[in-house]
């Protein structure tokens, strides 16, 4: 959980997933300065800045990573 959201980790395969930690502030400032916006989120991963702009009121988001694994949690992400 991070500002009110809810996020999905895979940690305990051979690929590891999760968020960078150090990218908190910054997902947070994109919540704050997403409204009625267009947000491009490319090297994606698992999606945190699409989804803390979607929180933030953007009016839409596109996620882009070469990483389907990452793609198929950012979707997950999206939907909790």
């Amino acid at each position: 959980r991070e500002r009110g959201l809810r996020f999905a980790l895979k940690l305990t395969d051979d690929e590891h997933i999760g968020l960078f930690l150090d990218a908190r502030p910054a997902r947070a400032a994109v919540q704050g300065c997403a409204d009625g916006r267009r947000v491009l989120n490319l090297f994606s991963y698992t999606g945190g800045f699409g989804v803390a702009a979607a929180a933030g009121g953007a009016r839409s988001t596109v996620n882009i990573d070469t990483k389907q694994s990452a793609a198929v949690i950012a979707r997950r992400n999206y939907e909790l």
